[in-house]
């Protein structure tokens, strides 16, 4: 196990988003995570916590930390700490009881009656929730494996997700009679002063100038302290929106090339299109505009850069039949801000800058969470 927490780590969807240097820990964060695993009368029964925040907010890397606190034997003892990604659930038929079967070749009952007779717990986090195109099979099978009393006893479950899927699931789980075993919590938004301390430990030769009141009140997310330090450079801080913020970032990671804009914005329109926040390459090379930015080899190619830049992941995605096929390789965005900014860039493109035109467009279209991401941008900045 502690070799696939290694593992995991090491993963680019980890490394874009968690740093063990630089990640600041926060007290009130740190003690809700260190009562799960804890049992008797300190949880009652709860087996299950639900944490939400807003895309950014870093439950990504809260996940990692958890892990790495294990690895470096920081945890309680007889605790172990696994992570399993949006993009791992996926590729296992999105169901974390395949997931878990494919990485240790055992059921996940078997493993927790194991961790029952060795009096240990084991602390599983399924990040990202709202990432899943059908994440009511993780509801199905949290009642199925809970059901069993080895599970009830050894298995304790973090789920993450954006507040409006967290607000889903949640009521979903009541209606389903899982009530009694679930704590729900929201990660706090950065104060000022947790903001500032993250500035300095990502950005530690930036100007302080750069923060500055307004700046300050604006970061409440870990990812927006991240892309703070295009501030003072080539941006004033008069004014400043997350928007606006995010576009500082996008100037430099993606806009900054014609090839990169393009081959980043065209796969923005392949998401909206097929409504799936992951796309498989092959999708996107039976593109005639793409297929030759694709398949240009090198670091210096435009989507290797990308990848380089977090501003993309690519993940490989094993064949649902078991068959020894060739797996698929999916590219997705890293972070869901980047990914509702550039699709605000491009519906804005085709709607133009007018509400009436964008309520004439989405009328009637499907919910979807890039969609519904670039329509609040349009709406923030708007007003």
């Amino acid at each position: 196990m502690r070799e696939l927490g290694q593992v995991l780590l090491d993963s680019p969807a980890a490394l874009a988003s968690y740093d063990e240097q630089s990640y600041l820990s926060r007290p009130r964060l740190s003690q809700q995570l260190d009562s799960v695993g804890q049992s008797g009368n300190q949880t009652g029964f709860i087996r299950i916590w639900l944490a939400s925040a807003p895309s950014g907010s870093g439950k990504t890397a809260m996940a990692c930390h958890a892990v790495s606190r294990w690895l470096n034997g920081s945890s309680h003892h007889g605790e172990m700490t696994m992570v399993a990604l949006s993009s791992e659930i996926l590729a296992a038929q999105g169901s974390i009881i395949c997931w878990w079967e494919q990485k240790f070749g055992e059921s996940l009952i078997d493993s927790c009656k194991t961790a029952l007779e060795e009096q240990a717990v084991i602390r599983l986090f399924i990040d990202g929730l709202d990432r899943l195109s059908n994440p009511n099979i993780i509801v199905d099978n949290l009642i199925t494996i809970f059901a069993n009393h080895a599970v009830q006893q050894a298995l304790r479950v973090v789920l993450t997700a954006t507040e409006a899927v967290a607000d889903q699931m949640f009521e979903l789980m009541v209606r389903k009679g899982m009530r009694d075993i679930i704590n729900r919590w929201s990660i706090p938004p950065l104060s000022p002063t947790e903001a500032r301390e993250l500035f300095v430990r990502l950005h530690p030769s930036a100007s302080d100038a750069q923060l500055g009141k307004e700046v300050e009140t604006l970061l409440t997310s870990p990812l927006l302290v991240r892309l703070a330090q295009v501030l003072g450079e080539s941006e004033t801080t008069v004014g400043i929106t997350p928007g606006r913020l995010l576009r500082a970032h996008a100037d430099r990671t993606v806009l900054i090339d014609p090839v990169r804009s393009h081959l980043a914005l065209k796969i923005v329109s392949h998401i909206l299109k097929s409504e799936r926040k992951s796309i498989a390459l092959d999708t996107l090379l039976e593109d005639g505009s793409l297929r030759g930015i694709l398949l240009t080899s090198g670091v210096q190619s435009p989507l290797q850069q990308l990848i380089q830049e977090h501003v993309l992941l690519l993940d490989r995605a094993p064949t649902p039949n078991g068959l020894p096929l060739p797996s698929k390789t999916m590219v997705s965005f890293a972070f869901d801000a980047q990914l509702d900014y550039l699709a605000f860039a491009h519906l804005a493109v085709q709607f133009g800058i007018h509400p009436p035109n964008w309520s004439d467009e989405l009328k009637g279209r499907k919910p979807f969470g890039p969609l519904i991401g670039g329509l609040r941008v349009f709406v923030v900045e708007t007003l």
